[in-house]
């Protein structure tokens, strides 16, 4: 059930993202953000994370996107203004490449993990742990 969860709660915030950068209308791309900020406070619940996962809710989901909905109805964009950015290829371009350079940075970051030690190690070939892995002086550069 938990696994199910969070598939579901991890579709609706890329999906909340991607809409939010895709849609034209900014009031509806600031109801996207807000379902995007509460799924990712219900992956923060099922974390057990509760304080972030309030935090979450109460500070970014609520009082924040307010101001920016406030912001966005105070500049009472008329029709016409919304079609001078901008949007097609150019927005679909920019939402693939950063797409791409997240993943290529997850990759970076999370491709040295030994999963045998269950921790992160900077890298076999240049340091080594020392006998004792707690001290201080834990990992010895190789000469």
């Amino acid at each position: 059930m938990d696994v199910i969860l969070f598939y579901i709660l991890a579709f609706f915030a890329v999906a909340g993202g991607l809409l939010m950068v895709s849609l034209k209308n900014p009031l509806s791309g600031a109801f996207s953000l807000i379902l995007s900020l509460c799924s990712l406070a219900g992956l923060f619940a099922m974390l057990h994370a509760e304080f972030v996962f309030i935090l979450q809710v109460l500070v970014y989901a609520g009082a924040i996107m307010v101001l920016v909905i406030f912001t966005i109805m105070l500049l009472n964009l008329k029709e016409e203004e919304l079609h001078e950015a901008p949007v097609g290829w150019m927005r679909a371009i920019f939402t693939a490449t950063l797409c791409a350079a997240a993943a290529f940075g997850a990759i970076q970051i999370f491709g040295h993990v030994d999963r045998r030690a269950s921790r992160w190690r900077p890298s076999s070939a240049t340091w080594r742990p020392s006998a004792a892995p707690c001290s201080p002086t834990s990992y010895i550069p190789l000469k």
